[in-house]
C-alpha cells in the first residue's frame, strides 16, 4: 500500500496547550479525515493525551461562526469511548528497544520498495518557488523532507556486546525528531495494513487510505 508524507512540521519550545491547540486545528480543519493521532507519550508529553479529553471549540475568523468538536481520547481507553461523541483515535507510544527492532526494519523496507513517497528535494522545486508558481509554506515542506532525508541517513543498526540490535545515530550531535515520528506513525499504517488484509469484506489493503497525524 502507498504511503504519502504529506505535511512535516517541527515545533520547539512550544507548551503542550499550545501544541494541542496546533494539533486540534490540523486534525479538524486541514485533516478532517484523520483516523489516528500519534502522539509521543514519553517525559513531558505524558501529559498531552489528556488535553484533548474535553470538547475544542473553534471560532472561524471570516464568519465569526463557533464551532465545537467532539473530546479525542486514547484508543485504548475503553471507559471514556462512552463520552459523548468522544473520538478514540489517539494512539499513545512509549518506544523501547524492542519497538525500534521491529519497526525500523519496516520503514526501511518502506524505503527500499518506495511504497512510501516523500517529497521532492527542495533543490528540485526551488526555482518553482522563486517564480511564485510555489508558495513559501510549500517550499517549507520540501525543506523539512530534506531534514527528514538527512536524519535518515544518520541513523545506523549495529549489534550490542549482548547480541541486541540497536538503532543509533551516526552523528550523536544530530536529532532525529522527524525519523523518529515517521517511525511512530509507520507502526500505526502497519496495523492498519494488517487489519486490511484481514477484513472481513475481503478488501485489499491498497483499497484503503489512511490518513494518520504524528507528535
Amino acid at each position: 500500500m502507498k504511503k504519502s508524507i504529506v505535511y512535516t512540521k517541527v515545533m520547539n519550545g512550544v507548551t503542550l496547550p499550545e501544541q494541542r491547540e496546533f494539533l486540534r486545528e490540523l486534525l479538524h480543519l486541514r485533516f478532517p479525515n484523520t483516523v489516528k493521532l500519534v502522539l509521543d507519550t514519553r517525559g513531558s508529553g505524558e501529559a498531552l493525551p489528556s488535553l484533548f479529553y474535553e470538547s475544542w471549540e473553534y471560532v472561524d475568523p471570516k464568519t465569526g461562526r463557533a464551532i465545537e468538536f467532539p473530546p479525542i481520547i486514547r484508543d485504548d481507553d475503553d471507559l471514556n469511548k462512552k463520552l459523548d461523541g468522544a473520538m478514540p483515535i489517539i494512539r499513545c507510544i512509549t518506544a523501547t528497544n524492542e519497538f525500534n527492532v521491529k519497526f525500523y526494519p519496516y520503514l526501511k523496507m518502506c524505503l527500499q520498495d518506495r511504497s512510501i513517497e516523500i517529497l521532492a528535494p527542495s533543490d528540485e522545486v526551488d526555482s518553482e518557488w522563486k517564480e511564485g508558481a510555489m508558495s513559501t509554506e510549500e517550499y517549507a515542506l520540501h525543506k523539512e523532507h530534506d531534514v527528514l532525508i538527512s536524519e535518515l541517513n544518520n541513523i545506523k543498526e549495529r549489534m550490542s556486546e549482548h547480541n541486541n540490535i540497536l538503532y543509533e545515530r551516526i552523528v550523536k550531535s544530530k536529532k532525529r525528531d522527524r525519523a523518529t515520528s515517521l517511525v511512530y506513525g509507520l507502526s500505526v499504517i502497519q496495523e492498519l495494513e494488517v487489519e486490511g488484509k484481514e477484513s472481513v469484506y475481503g478488501r485489499k489493503s491498497s483499497d484503503y487510505e489512511f490518513k494518520c497525524l504524528f507528535n
